[in-house]
């Protein structure tokens, strides 16, 4: 990471990812994006998320991933339907609700179902292509930060009030501090997402992209960056910690705990 190894600082906080989620008996691991580095990945990463993806399968923890900008959808989708067998569901591209956009996950004890609507990320060159997959988008807002304020309203469709509504998204919004390390040009403040746009509807908005960590207070439903949890260079920000967060129907998120 940034020319420098640092296989024991991933070994140990991956360990730390599985021990928590085993402590906390986690429903699920989210993970919003730039898992890697770069969008071709050495052996040596891959085996550290492979071996950590199968800790949790073998936990009873499924997973749901979506691709950032650091990664290749098209490697993601391949990769899919073997991950899918250690109950790791990825969603590779933009999919309208309906279409695989959304992932359906139950509790531990059954008692709830959370609807994850997934939110990859999309270049601003990328954005038509993407909106061109939903109905009425022609008369969307053209602007790439407003136009995917309409994005993410379509992605709410399968949000119910009796459900655990959660959008996980790879997006720059406004207002949100920069950890160091982002990509200047996904970062730009005229891309920024204007987190009033996030669904009314949602119990919990998951982010990816910025690499602090930090809740954004300008949404109208809890949202937060997850950041990274291990600093990419190490007089950048301090790293997150791994975050459990509890959340119900009805915008009832509770107190994370890390």
């Amino acid at each position: 990471m940034a020319g420098r190894p640092r296989t024991d600082e991933f070994a140990a906080v991956l360990d730390a990812v599985v021990r928590i989620a085993r402590e906390e008996q986690v429903d699920c691991l989210l993970l919003s994006g730039d898992i890697y580095e770069h969008r071709t990945s050495s052996p040596e990463a891959d085996q550290f998320l492979f071996a950590t993806l199968v800790r949790l399968h073998r936990e009873g923890i499924p997973v749901v991933a979506i691709p950032g900008n650091h990664e290749s959808p098209e490697r993601w989708r391949a990769l899919a339907p073997l991950l899918a067998e250690i109950g790791v569901r990825v969603v590779s591209e933009v999919r309208p609700p309906g279409a695989g956009g959304t992932v359906e996950i139950r509790s531990r004890d059954g008692s709830e179902t959370a609807v994850v609507a997934c939110l990859p990320f999309v270049a601003e060159r990328h954005f038509s292509s993407a909106a061109a997959l939903f109905a009425g988008a022609d008369r969307w807002d053209r602007d790439y930060a407003h136009g995917m304020g309409n994005l993410i309203a379509a992605m709410a469709g399968l949000f119910r009030p009796d459900r655990v509504n959660i959008l996980m998204a790879h997006l720059h919004t406004e207002g949100a501090l920069l950890g160091g390390g982002e990509s200047e040009i996904t970062v730009d403040d005229a891309c920024a997402v204007p987190p009033a746009r996030f669904p009314a509807s949602a119990s919990y908005v998951a982010l990816g992209h910025i690499h602090r960590p930090q809740a954004l207070p300008r949404s109208p439903v809890p949202a937060r960056y997850a950041g990274s949890i291990l600093q990419r260079i190490r007089t950048h920000h301090p790293p997150a910690r791994p975050l459990c967060e509890g959340c119900g129907p009805q915008h009832d998120a509770r107190t994370p705990r890390w």
